[in-house]
């Protein structure tokens, strides 16, 4: 495939990535955006439109173009255009859905979305079976991300341009408290309506698509290495650890963590910081919003406290999540009264 983002591959070392044979296979990744011609040549047959949204002859449309990046960057993962609407059928609740049933490991949304209460019921439902769900922090500045980006379940993706081969943060790019990480934008996409031709694109619409795309690679070699795909903590413990920093030091509002990049060298799995034998040792809790039901390593238990989400925050109860992990729980105690906990392994 002919590479039309050298400099940004190069930079992110994704052609090293590709080089080594890591192109997203065997990994799925719902593009949030349908009705556009899924059969342009430069897809490759690898854009699959299971609600039949494609549109023929709807060309240089802005979710061809957010599509055409994550294709670029993942070129042998399977992607699946799916429709974002509510209350319109089909839409995100048949989309979250049609993620759950089809395992889809990741997803990415540029455009829409709806905070309305069934909607994120569905969404979060995906999040707990393992959708990793990245959306774009938006092109409002100052203004802040938007009350859906800001939710736990979205991984938020600001946007970064290579000025002079140095990345820096877009006047454009939303940012406050709630922002993850940076990711390249202001990317060339194929012209669909002049075959050959290419242009460029910014805004954080496609920053969240290349992110996706590198983390499709990182699927891919995470599978061959262990033989599972990551859970999502493990997949933010990637990106955490390949982020590079833009301006403060850590953390800050304006970068998130900062911008996300592939690590230079393929990691040796013996290496890595998941071993085979945590591998097969891991533990797996699930819990679910407002309910008193858990499962541990699949066997149903109950609780006294159910998790629960107060200002797009969630909570979950700290003291039982430890104990099942073995970890010794201490509480202090003052006036007769638990004042906090003490946790030691």
């Amino acid at each position: 495939m002919n590479c039309i983002n050298r400099k940004a591959f190069e930079f992110c070392n994704i052609l090293t990535w590709h080089k080594a044979g890591y192109t997203g296979k065997g990994v799925k990744i719902a593009h949030l955006e349908g009705n556009f011609d899924t059969a342009l040549p430069f897809f490759d047959g690898k854009v699959l439109d299971p609600f039949n949204t494609s549109v023929a002859g709807l060309l240089n449309v802005h979710q061809q173009k957010t599509c055409d990046i994550i294709h670029q960057v993942a070129p042998d993962a399977t992607i699946y255009t799916l429709p974002t609407s509510y209350p319109a059928k089909p839409g995100m609740i048949e989309s979250m859905e049609f993620c759950i049933k089809e395992g889809i490991q990741l997803a990415s949304m540029s455009l829409g979305g709806s905070t309305i209460d069934e909607v994120v019921k569905e969404e979060i439902k995906a999040y707990q079976n393992g959708v990793f769900l990245l959306k774009s922090a938006g092109n409002e500045g100052s203004r802040g991300l938007n009350e859906l980006t800001k939710m736990e379940h979205w991984f938020s993706v600001g946007a970064c341009h290579l000025t002079k081969d140095k990345p820096v943060r877009a006047s454009y790019s939303s940012y406050g408290p709630e922002l993850d990480i940076m990711a390249l934008s202001n990317l060339y996409v194929h012209d669909a309506k002049t075959p050959g031709r290419i242009f460029t694109q910014e805004g954080t619409s496609f920053s969240s698509p290349f992110a996706a795309g590198m983390l499709a690679l990182f699927y891919q070699w995470f599978m061959e290495a262990y033989g599972r795909f990551p859970f999502i903590s493990e997949a933010k413990e990637f990106i955490y650890d390949n982020c590079l920093d833009l301006e403060i030091l850590g953390f800050d509002n304006y970068t998130g963590y900062g911008l996300f990049i592939l690590p230079p060298e393929i990691p040796e799995p013996e290496k890595a910081d998941i071993s085979d034998k945590e591998v097969k040792n891991s533990m797996r809790i699930e819990l679910h919003i407002n309910s008193n039901v858990i499962k541990v390593n699949g066997v149903q238990k109950s609780i006294d406290t159910a998790p629960f989400i107060k200002d797009n925050r969630t909570f979950v109860p700290i003291r039982f999540i430890a104990e099942e992990m073995g970890l010794k729980v201490t509480p202090v105690y003052q006036g007769g009264k638990t004042v906090s906990v003490i946790i030691e392994g």
